[in-house]
């Protein structure tokens, strides 16, 4: 476990000896997994005990909605403000719908409520517990699912990484998102999410490099290219709904 976290370390730095002590172990797919659970477990484990709180402590249901209701309000007044008036009837019909719509959502609440078999507080600890249980199940299989992607193009660019050394190597994207601890402060996790991203990305480059023994101009490529060919197919297909939409489908 020391030299795992000794690797890490030196991941988090770029150290390419800590990258090839990770590529050369035997049970370098184990190792990764093992990476990419420990961090999960910690960021999961924080996130679902502040998300607890939050549900216990938070304003009950009738507060919550007062306080939707205010900002929807001000909303109006803003955009009046900046020379976008508002016809009163539209303005009563969107107070009216917005009531409404409140009241069925206060009355969806007290239903689950009276028909849930467990006190409020148990209830949102049980499902805290599940969520914590649960979120190293997205990571590893996100973790596969592109790692399988970018290794079949780094093949293709000459590579030569086993599908247990691309995978191993490349867990230490895990490591940046330990700043994933501090999502819950306001501005500041948000900014943090964007360094680890951003550290996460450069690392995984670096891993692709290392695994597949080639330069950083081709990683950098064969990471980046599952993103450019879904965005472009993605692309695609919105360009064909728009024709056949302005065609009326002939």
């Amino acid at each position: 476990m020391r030299e795992l976290i000794q690797i890490c370390r030196g991941g988090l730095l770029l150290e390419d000896d800590a990258f090839y002590r990770l590529k050369g172990s035997a049970d370098v797919f184990v190792r990764g997994l093992l990476i990419i659970v420990v961090v999960s477990l910690i960021v999961g484990l924080v996130t679902s005990a502040i998300g607890f709180v939050r549900e216990v402590t938070g304003p009950p249901p009738e507060v919550a909605i007062q306080g939707v209701k205010q900002n929807i309000r001000q909303g109006l007044q803003m955009a009046e403000s900046f020379g976008a008036p508002i016809d009163p009837e539209v303005r009563e019909a969107i107070e009216t719908s917005m009531d409404a719509g409140f009241r069925i959502g206060a009355r969806v609440a007290e239903v689950v409520e009276e028909t849930m078999p467990l006190p409020a507080p148990i209830g949102n600890l049980f499902e805290a517990v599940g969520k914590f249980v649960s979120y190293p199940f997205g990571w590893i299989s996100t973790w596969m699912f592109y790692g399988l992607l970018v290794l079949v193009f780094a093949k293709l660019m000459g590579g030569r990484a086993t599908i247990q050394q691309m995978l191993g190597t490349t867990s230490l994207v895990a490591v940046p998102h330990l700043l994933d601890l501090f999502a819950f402060i306001p501005c500041l996790g948000s900014l943090l999410g964007l360094v680890a991203f951003l550290w996460g990305l450069v690392i995984y480059v670096k891993g692709t490099a290392v695994a597949n023994e080639f330069g950083l101009g081709k990683a950098v490529l064969a990471v980046l290219l599952p993103v450019i060919i879904v965005f472009l197919l993605v692309m695609a297909l919105i360009l064909i709904v728009v024709v056949m939409v302005t065609t009326g489908g002939r």
